[in-house]
């Protein structure tokens, strides 16, 4: 560029004025470079920085959460050694407070709920005894499958709550699957086809439990016209029962039971010993 300037007759120092401008432009434009350079030099290490304050803030969430879990499971162990203490030195007051605890393990059926619901909450739930205390009997009359709903609950008197209420009850305590369950096992009564007084008194007892059941619940009306299909099952003692009755077509549930209790005794009374009356 030089040899075309002089060739156009510019002058040495006209030259040289040229040449500086050049390297004044060059320098400027190194110093954007470093300045800019500097900047992303300088965003990187802002981005760094956040980067490693957000990874130290976890890293603190963490161990806050393992330090906070590491209180509860030591709580929950001081707990269980509480109430392992208490059981051991209440055992007789508890006894003498709890008939000796005779209450059926719940098996997680929903036609045993009501049952066993109702002798818990009278005998341990209702009793003086301390919450843990209570749960632990809880626990221990639940069948393992049924156990396992609960056991990831605090052992605290919020875990019992939550235990009956949110939990079992919740699962095992809802009307329609109880009333349900109750209506089922009247539709699989067995057919008794002929007179054998030990099955049509099996026969009657499974159908007290269910009927009275159901009339806890306010219910009995719900399966009403099951009877004549109920009736229809005992074959060999159909027309006994039904003699002398010109409305049994419009039976309910509590005269068909009313009807083979007195067939009991009427066949008591003639001298078929050995049985217990059905009552």
């Amino acid at each position: 560029m030089e040899e075309g300037k002089i060739s156009q007759g510019e002058s040495e120092e006209e030259i040289a004025l040229w040449g500086e401008e050049i390297e004044a432009n060059l320098e400027r434009a190194d110093n954007t470079t470093r300045r800019i350079h500097d900047a992303i030099k300088a965003i990187d290490l802002e981005e760094q920085e956040r980067e490693a304050m957000e990874k130290h803030k976890k890293n603190m969430e963490f161990e806050r959460q393992l330090l906070e879990q590491r209180e509860e499971f030591k709580k929950a162990r001081e707990h269980e050694k509480a109430v392992a203490l208490e059981s051991g030195a209440a055992k007789s007051s508890v006894a003498a407070k709890l008939p000796k605890l005779s209450i059926t393990k719940f098996s997680g059926k929903v036609k045993d709920w009501l049952p066993f619901w109702g002798k818990f909450r009278s005998k341990i739930d209702s009793s003086n005894l301390a919450t843990l205390t209570k749960f632990g009997y809880l626990k221990e009359l639940l069948d393992k499958h049924v156990r396992n709903n609960i056991e990831g609950l605090p052992f605290t008197d919020d875990g019992y709550d939550n235990a009956k209420a949110a939990i079992l009850e919740a699962e095992y305590g809802q009307p329609a699957d109880i009333v349900n369950a109750y209506v089922k096992n009247i539709m699989e009564l067995p057919v008794i086809n002929g007179v054998n007084p030990r099955k049509v008194k099996e026969f009657y007892k499974q159908l007290r439990h269910n009927v009275q059941s159901l009339d806890k619940l306010e219910r009995l009306g719900d399966v009403k016209g099951n009877v004549r299909s109920t009736l229809d099952k005992l074959k060999g003692v159909k027309a006994d029962l039904v003699r002398g009755n010109e409305g049994w077509r419009d039976w309910d549930f509590k005269d068909l039971l009313r009807e083979l209790k007195k067939m009991d005794r009427h066949q008591t009374c003639r001298g078929k010993h050995g049985r217990k009356d059905l009552g």
